[in-house]
């Protein structure tokens, strides 16, 4: 499952690349409400390989979590739900491990 705030930065960064290619006119809430949209591949929209890597590169950027490379490639979850739910679990492992550092680092210490 994702966080809603993960959702709403895919479906906008989504919304951006298709109006800057002029592929289709899409607001990100519209992308959200329709589960149809919401779920299918990326590429149903006419956006390539090379767009994908754009978009998660800026998602990278915008949240310092990194997609797993299953998200790009795997047609089922390279969509606007599934890029949502792997930056939530991906983000979640982060912060795991850096909890995790945190108290070894203050074991260390001891």
């Amino acid at each position: 499952m994702y966080a809603d705030a993960d959702l709403v930065l895919v479906a906008a960064l989504v919304a951006d690349a298709l109006a800057s290619q002029g592929l289709r006119a899409v607001t990100a809430r519209e992308l959200i409400a329709d589960p149809e949209l919401c779920t299918c591949d990326l590429a149903r929209f006419g956006l390539g390989s090379l767009d994908w890597i754009a978009l998660a590169t800026r998602l990278e950027r915008q949240t310092g979590v990194e997609l797993p490379d299953g998200a790009l490639l795997d047609d089922e979850r390279r969509s606007i739900a599934g890029w949502a739910t792997a930056l939530t679990t991906a983000g979640s492992s982060q912060e795991e491990q850096t909890k995790c550092g945190k108290h070894s680092a203050a074991s260390d210490s001891l």
